[in-house]
């Protein structure tokens, strides 16, 4: 009798199945990925539909959206005209609608006046993070960022940049640079917003002439990236304006390779890590996702309350 062959693969069969197995798995891998970030930018589009829940609970109880923020001292553009009582900081329109996302346990805790530095209850709470205000396609995820510059041993954190909870929402105050001109310098929020939440504002729909459903309310804003403690806090200074787009520190890194944080002077303002654009909130309450790619003459457009345009409703 014939000795039988060992069944068994041979080093070639071997190869090629492993091979098969890689194609397999990079042609899945890419799927999947997508697959995750269609669930995430769910989740975001969700959280701005409670946000948006929120403004008009708000609205519908005290008669107007809250104001974008309430900062400003002696001698600057944004102060109250007559201001002569020094500085002056406040909660931001994310403290406000707290009550109306189910965190009135954080609201109820909140005095009336917001600093940066010290230590205050106010300060402590700025701390906590509000899951609907989370982006969860952002890399930098649930980390404290920096407000400003404390004595050594004053912190929410370990490090000197752990101070208050990030957002990846922030208000919409403007088509132009969102802060004011004082001695030379752009620094304060601007009083005379031609958007819905800048400083000091209290605007009722009745004065969003454009019509609410072509108003834009929140939109989309990232972190500089995880360990950067930079970015924005939702308890107090948290507006923005459109003039620089979409994913302007995005658009960048793609067409010249440099890698501009999103918090640079120069580029920072509305994006997200989702491919192609950012979510916005309108003031009709209605959540949106615009493309980095939208004219900025319509992302103008669409940030004045009462600019009188006409804009196209298929621009997304």
């Amino acid at each position: 009798m014939k000795p039988r062959k060992p069944k068994a693969f041979t080093l070639v069969e071997l190869l090629v199945v492993i091979a098969i197995i890689g194609i397999l798995i990079a042609l899945l891998l890419p799927a999947v990925q997508a697959a995750r970030e269609a669930a995430r930018r769910m989740q975001c589009a969700n959280n701005f539909k409670q946000v948006g829940v929120a403004a008009h609970s708000y609205h519908a109880a005290i008669g107007t959206f809250p104001t974008g923020v309430d900062m400003w001292t002696n001698g600057t553009c944004s102060a109250p005209s007559g201001w002569t009582s020094g500085m002056y900081y406040n909660f931001g329109w994310g403290a406000f609608f707290l009550p109306y996302m189910e965190h009135s346990s954080v609201y109820d805790q909140l005095e009336p006046d917001i600093r940066c530095y010290g230590w205050s209850p106010n300060y402590e709470l700025g701390a906590e993070f509000i899951n609907q205000y989370l982006c969860p396609s952002d890399p930098q995820g649930r980390e404290l960022v920096s407000c400003c510059t404390k004595p050594a041993g004053q912190g929410n954190g370990t490090r000197q940049e752990e101070d208050l909870a990030i957002t990846n929402m922030s208000g919409v105050s403007d088509s132009r640079i969102w802060r004011c001109l004082t001695s030379g310098t752009y620094r304060w929020p601007r009083s005379d917003g031609n958007g819905v939440l800048f400083n000091n504002s209290q605007v009722k729909i009745s004065e969003i002439t454009d019509g609410t459903s072509s108003t834009l309310l929140v939109g989309e804003i990232p972190g500089a990236g995880p360990n950067s403690y930079l970015g924005q806090f939702w308890i107090s200074w948290n507006v923005m304006s459109t003039e620089n787009g979409i994913n302007l520190p995005l658009r960048l890194k793609l067409n010249t390779g440099i890698d501009p944080t999103p918090w640079s002077s120069s580029t920072f303002g509305f994006g997200s890590y989702h491919p192609g654009g950012c979510h916005f909130l309108y003031a009709d309450g209605s959540s949106h996702f615009l493309q980095e790619t939208i004219s900025q003459h319509v992302l103008e457009q669409l940030t004045t309350r009462a600019g009188g345009e006409t804009i196209d409703t298929s621009i997304e």
